[in-house]
């Protein structure tokens, strides 16, 4: 059986920068934030059907909206991704199932999680009591994973890192392909599923051989990486390419002072917001409002904030979302 669903816990509508339902938060992040980026994760490898409500105004609105989603959908295992919170110091990984038949496959995704990552194993759970396992339609067979504590600090650390090798660790219990994470994080920001256009010449193979420009101006998704290669992105049915041959690979800045409008900015070490926060002698690089910065770089293909792909390398020292500097 396949997984037919998966969605992200909490969040509803977003007005601004504040969800209705934030759910849990700690050390930077943001449950219903954090949890989109998996889901994000999930269904572009499994193509399953997204669950996730950006429209409650209140939990119980959440809640009825997802689960309303998992009923219109197939007979099959459906997944709802969630971060814990409990005192600063419980740790681990839990999946909670709807029925008791499903807790194998609870068992085998936890144990999974929990290697691909160092978190603590902390079991399968009767999840039976859950609003989406007590109102979903017979057939649909829910898995709720908290995939760590993020009031916990190592916890989150060790997701971070991991969080590539966990996804596919726990899809492979439905028998997706455990493909590497290096595929999937490209140090130019790039990614399998973009959609770039081609703006320099395509090869034959990632070595770099039978140049052309033939497909100078198409557009087309990226569909494999080639870790390594001189050519390592794959546009599907054109060819091979560097990241100069496409839009969306940062690209060198005049530098230009601009100021942090938000209270807090993580900086961080790539386009996306589940990348590592960039850390520091003292800690990690975090920006307070009104501070004072050099852009040194710019990328129009990171993770979409508020709308905006567009990112910038501040300092020469890590990445944030351009939306938040003026």
């Amino acid at each position: 059986m396949s997984i037919v669903s998966s969605g992200a816990g909490h969040g509803g509508k977003r007005t601004g920068s504040t969800w209705f339902d934030p759910g849990a938060g700690g050390h930077g992040y943001n449950e219903a934030d954090f949890t989109r980026k998996i889901n994000e994760k999930i269904l572009t490898i499994t193509k399953a059907k997204d669950t996730t409500d950006n429209a409650g105004t209140s939990a119980n609105s959440n809640l009825g909206n997802i689960t309303a989603k998992i009923n219109a959908g197939a007979d099959g295992w459906a997944l709802s991704n969630h971060l814990n919170a409990f005192n600063g110091t419980a740790h681990g990984v839990e999946v909670l199932y709807g029925s008791p038949s499903s807790k194998s496959k609870a068992e085998e995704m936890v144990a999974a999680i929990s290697k691909a990552t160092g978190l603590t194993n902390r079991g399968a759970k009767d999840g039976s009591w859950l609003y989406l396992a007590r109102n979903s339609y017979p057939g649909k067979k829910v898995l709720l994973i908290e995939w760590a504590f993020v009031d916990n600090k190592s916890d989150m650390d060790k997701l971070v890192k991991n969080l590539d090798k966990a996804i596919a660790a726990m899809l492979a219990c439905f028998g997706y392909k455990d493909s590497s994470p290096s595929e999937s994080k490209p140090t130019a920001g790039l990614k399998t599923g973009d959609t770039v256009k081609v703006t320099g010449n395509l090869y034959k193979d990632a070595d770099g051989s039978g140049k052309s420009s033939k497909s100078r101006g198409k557009s087309g998704k990226i569909d494999k990486i080639a870790k390594g290669k001189k050519k390592p992105y794959h546009v599907n049915g054109l060819g091979w390419a560097a990241a100069a041959d496409l839009n969306g690979s940062s690209k060198p800045s005049t530098s230009k002072n601009k100021t942090v409008t938000i209270d807090k900015l993580n900086v961080y070490t790539s386009q996306s917001l589940s990348s590592p926060i960039v850390k520091t002698a003292s800690g990690y690089r975090i920006l307070k409002k009104g501070t004072k910065v050099k852009v040194t770089a710019t990328a129009n293909n990171g993770q979409s904030v508020h709308g905006s792909k567009n990112w910038s390398e501040v300092d020469g020292f890590g990445w944030v979302p351009t939306v938040y500097l003026k």
